[in-house]
């Protein structure tokens, strides 16, 4: 994958609402935890474990 770079998720995750503006788009960066049944997003300071 010669000549490949990297985008910020923020601009991915616009093209994505832009493509789908009815779509609840979270990108998942690190620190980000969602909830598979609930859908809820929190947010953790990296390099912080849990409990």
């Amino acid at each position: 994958m010669m000549g490949v770079t990297s985008r910020p998720w923020a601009e991915f995750k616009s093209a994505v609402e832009q493509c789908l503006p009815r779509a609840n788009v979270i990108s998942a960066e690190p620190g980000i935890s969602i909830d598979a049944v609930t859908g809820e997003v929190t947010h953790q300071p990296v390099g912080v474990k849990a409990a």
